[in-house]
């Protein structure tokens, strides 16, 4: 007799009950205390790098640039439902082949993302796993889980972890961050910040839960511009961050340091250029600048649906970006987010062509390109859509079945804002409703009532083509993603790996050979 779906359902939540029983999180001690250390992360992706080398040859030269593409919340349902809306926008509305561009990539994989104590990730620590190589505790961006969250002080130099372009930048190769969201928001914060509370992004956040003014730390956003002089350029929103109150910013120190960066780039005799607004972007002339600032809005940049034609997209952001760190001759590593697929949940398509004219820019026999998600969202695509009607019409299999006869439509989200208090869901019937839905003021139907959708711990997909690509031909950890990063640009700790020191002594070889032919030409030596 096959026992019950609902007994053993059962058994696995009995189960799982007592094992939590020795790993609580009140404790705050990680089932293994090592993870806390980056090292430990580190061991784990150097065995996985020796296992590669099973299937696929050593490479014999580092790769000279790295760009992740990042979608805040790009689930796997995401990436699916943007097919089948991008497939009923070109007009092709049950298409045999629906796919995106990225998903043309040789080497696809899956992501596991939970952090240090949760199954679930939040985006400021998925971004220090992704760009840093470590878990760490929810909330908090750059920093080992030996800190608490919001804790205020300074914090040690064992405490901090390296990003990828922390290490890029001493290893003398030219970076970059573009967002959609505010340039000090969680994702693109992840690859210069060292804080214990990701909403610390100008100094009256700071000022409001660390009382002492001996004991705050330094916000994000005085962090990006004075701990980090060297990133070359930095696209985004978050203009309030930089300005005092008085200029219509969030700051309370009296300081506007977006001018402060632009002189003191200046002063130093680089070619720098502040921009502050999306327009203004796309009538800059870029040529010959080196360092560039562009905060793009008070906040976070619009929506793709509400930009206008005379505005930015993430597109015009990524070949600016891409064109101002090519001409730096050791190479460069860039981080683009598509920060609103998780705001708004419907941005996928215009990182899709940031995606594709970023790849345009590059060889790929040099530089390798990843596109992946932080974490995913408790967003579904459910039922039996037609794939001949539009994904925000009834469900013509299902409407008819349901129990309270109000309809159902297949996009929905298992916790969020649309979900109602002590009340009964709406009917969804009537040819209104359609209308209704594909106005992007209104939202889906959600079932728990929360003031947002929670993320989802669901494994994210990884798409990679280029140098180093074949490294994710399986399963995968997020922390994986910056170790390799690491791995690929012989940036620390991997500086001193076989294809590193190969490539150094190829060059010096390639040098020498040119001095001694100079001397034998000038002397007659032969």
């Amino acid at each position: 007799m096959k026992p019950r779906a609902h007994s053993i359902f059962g058994l696995v939540i009995l189960l799982t009950l007592d094992f939590t029983k020795a790993f609580s999180e009140k404790d705050k001690v990680p089932a293994n205390a090592d993870e806390i250390q980056p090292k430990f992360w580190e061991s784990l992706a150097r065995e996985r790098i020796r296992r590669t080398f099973q299937y696929y040859r050593k490479p014999r030269k580092p790769a000279k640039n790295v760009i992740l593409f990042l979608g805040d919340g790009m689930g796997l349902p995401t990436i699916a439902a943007a097919r089948f809306f991008k497939a009923e926008m070109e007009k092709r509305m049950g298409a045999a082949n629906p796919s995106l561009y990225f998903e043309e990539f040789p080497f696809h994989t899956l992501c596991r993302t939970f952090n240090l104590y949760t199954e679930v990730t939040d985006s400021a620590s998925s971004a220090t796993a992704y760009l840093g190589g470590t878990k760490t505790i929810t909330g908090m961006l750059g920093l080992t889980g030996a800190v608490r969250v919001k804790e205020c002080r300074e914090y040690k130099a064992e405490e901090k972890i390296d990003s990828v372009l922390e290490a890029a930048i001493r290893a003398g190769k030219a970076t970059g961050l573009v967002s959609t969201a505010r340039i000090t928001h969680a994702s693109p914060a992840g690859a210069y910040a060292h804080i214990s509370y990701r909403k610390w992004e100008s100094n009256s956040h700071v000022e409001k839960d660390c009382p002492s003014e001996q004991s705050r730390p330094k916000d994000i956003a005085r962090q990006m511009l004075e701990d980090h002089p060297d990133i070359n350029v930095m696209i985004g929103g978050g203009l309030d961050m930089f300005h005092d109150k008085n200029n219509g910013g969030q700051r309370t120190d009296g300081r506007n340091i977006a001018e402060e960066w632009l002189k003191r780039m200046q002063d130093q005799g680089r070619k720098a250029k502040l921009v502050k607004s999306a327009k203004e972007f796309m009538t800059t002339d870029f040529t010959g600048v080196d360092y560039l600032l562009g905060l793009l809005a008070s906040s976070h940049v619009d929506f793709e649906a509400d930009r206008k034609p005379d505005e930015a997209s993430l597109a015009n952001m990524t070949t600016v970006a891409i064109k101002i760190l090519s001409r730096q001759p050791n190479g460069f590593f860039l981080f683009v987010e598509g920060g609103r697929i998780d705001h708004a949940h419907h941005g996928n398509l215009g990182k899709q062509e940031a995606i594709r004219e970023g790849v345009k820019m590059v060889d790929l026999k040099e530089t390798l390109v990843i596109v992946t998600a932080d974490h995913s969202h408790s967003f579904h695509l459910v039922g039996e859509p037609s794939r001949r009607t539009s994904l925000l019409a009834l469900d013509e299999s299902y409407s008819p079945r349901t129990l309270d006869n109000k309809g159902m439509i297949p996009l929905l989200y298992s916790s969020g804002s649309a979900g109602k208090v002590n009340e009964l869901r709406g009917d969804l019937n009537g040819k209104e409703i359609l209308a209704k839905l594909s106005d992007k003021e209104n939202k889906l139907p959600a079932f728990i009532p929360l003031n947002s959708s929670t993320h989802g711990g669901e494994d994210v997909g990884v798409y990679a083509t280029g140098a180093f690509s074949q490294f994710f031909h399986s399963t995968v950890d997020n922390t994986f993603i910056a170790q390799l990063m690491k791995y690929a640009m012989c940036l620390y700790p991997f500086e001193r790996e076989p294809h590193c020191i190969n490539a150094s002594t190829t060059l010096g070889f390639s040098a020498l050979s040119v001095i001694l032919s100079i001397l034998i030409t000038r002397y007659n030596l032969c």
